[in-house]
């Protein structure tokens, strides 16, 4: 199953570090300039293809050579020269401690030659997993890379979302893959998601979807592009659904687009730069109240697994009690009831 914590899935290079050399294809690629080869798009994409997929440098420097022999003894230094060392970029940090906070989990996610240094430890911390394109064989201009990151990490598409610096790299094909995604190569964005994700707060119990992508203009309006709520408008044109960020609360629409991927459309204003998309309960929304909640994470618990019905009268019957003493009572039948049913299902052949 899906991990249901929220996913930042976030580039490296020029995202959280640069390097004090350039990158590994910018230096082959000048070696090449200098050998007399004509540097164009197919040869670039060819090349990086070489350098961010070969098992080892080696490797690398063997399948360059003997494309490009003019160029060989060039090629074999730079390939096993030093990288240099990583510079921490302004807001990296407070990115990854802020969404760790809330309860995401990080993964990365780079283009990079195997063998390139690790992040510094300032940073390495708070990742929980490194999806290279070394490792996958694939580029992240490649959907394949991002599919694969998908079933290997487990994550749900629902709740991640793709920061990083690459229009083709971090937005494109993250998003041809069924991902939101957002561009932080601005300055400042980096500091500002992370604290548009301090405002969002954790992730609901009842949230279906987190809505953090890349704002737009459409059909007169501005628009969130959201990829991966493809499923909520297969069978409809639209969706109403509510939206939360903390204690901010606005309805709103995912909208299906006819060439282009699903859109959340506010009401009467833009939605919070990160929101979370509540789950629909039968004709109205059902949020769980706070105290329910607060047990509920207590105990590692969720009402996930409940049929509509059953969510509706459990909530109804919490909201409806008319003394402290009774909510509690009630919270405490519902969690022995969501234990039993838990303890049931891991037994079950």
């Amino acid at each position: 199953m899906p991990d249901r914590r929220p996913t930042l899935v976030v580039d490296i290079g020029n995202t959280l570090v640069r390097r004090s050399r350039p990158g590994l294809l910018t230096r082959v690629l000048a070696v090449l300039r200098t050998s007399g080869t004509l540097v164009g798009d197919s040869v670039r994409r060819s090349v990086a293809l070489t350098v961010f997929t070969s098992p080892d440098r080696d490797t690398c420097t063997r399948v360059l050579a003997a494309r490009y022999p003019a160029a060989a003894a060039g090629l074999r230094d730079e390939v096993h020269s030093d990288d240099g060392h990583a510079v921490i970029l302004d807001g990296a940090r407070d990115l990854l401690a802020t969404a760790t906070e809330a309860g995401w989990r990080i993964v990365a996610a780079t283009n990079a030659a195997v063998g390139t240094p690790a992040l510094p430890p300032e940073l390495a911390g708070f990742i929980s997993a490194t999806a290279t394109s070394w490792e996958y064989g694939e580029v992240k201009e490649d959907t394949s890379f991002w599919a694969a990151l998908v079933q290997r990490e487990g994550i749900d598409p629902l709740l991640t979302l793709v920061v990083g610096d690459s229009e083709s790299a971090d937005r494109e094909a993250p998003m041809a893959a069924g991902l939101q995604a957002r561009l932080v190569a601005r300055p400042g964005a980096v500091l500002a998601l992370a604290s548009q994700i301090d405002a969002a707060g954790p992730r609901p119990l009842e949230a279906r979807a987190l809505v953090a992508g890349d704002a737009e203009p459409w059909a007169g309006r501005a628009v969130v592009s959201a990829p991966h709520l493809t499923s909520l408008v297969t069978r409809v044109t639209r969706a109403r659904h509510v939206f939360t960020s903390g204690e901010q609360r606005c309805q709103g629409t995912v909208v299906r687009r006819r060439a282009l991927p699903p859109a959340v459309v506010a009401d009467h204003q833009e939605l919070p730069g990160v929101s979370w998309l509540l789950e629909r309960r039968g004709r109205g929304t059902y949020v769980v109240p706070v105290d329910l909640r607060r047990e509920l994470q207590h105990q590692g618990l969720s009402l996930d697994g409940l049929r509509p019905e059953e969510y509706r009268h459990a909530i109804a019957m919490i909201r409806e009690a008319r003394s402290e003493q009774t909510t509690a009572e009630r919270i405490s039948d519902l969690v022995r009831y969501l234990k039993e049913r838990t303890a049931a299902s891991e037994g079950a052949p």
